[in-house]
């Protein structure tokens, strides 16, 4: 499933403390790494999506969902944000199939 950002709070770069929360029925995901890396925005609380397409400079970049190798667990965090990652690309151009299935 990929799901479109929402974009989150602003917060610059070298603001201190704990993240406001995420309203209730959404939780807040944060990209590491790539293109947009440190960008946040809002998710399903339910039911995160296993990708998103995030906006970058020179379009969008499709990031997945970090899940715990043990426990399947969505990622977090130190601040509770899900933790997603630049998803790698098949020779095609899409991402490869999830091995979870």
């Amino acid at each position: 499933m990929t799901a479109a950002a929402q974009p989150g709070p602003v917060r610059s770069p070298g603001a201190v403390g704990v993240p406001p929360p995420a309203p209730q029925g959404v939780q807040r995901a944060r990209a590491y790494c790539g293109d947009a890396h440190h960008q946040e925005c809002t998710v399903p609380a339910d039911d995160p999506p296993q990708y998103l397409e995030l906006p970058v400079p020179t379009g969008t970049r499709r990031y997945r969902l970090v899940r715990d190798p043990t426990t399947g667990r969505p990622a977090r965090d130190p601040g509770g944000a899900l933790v997603f990652v630049p998803a790698r690309q098949s020779a095609t151009g899409s991402p490869p199939e999830d091995r979870r299935r």
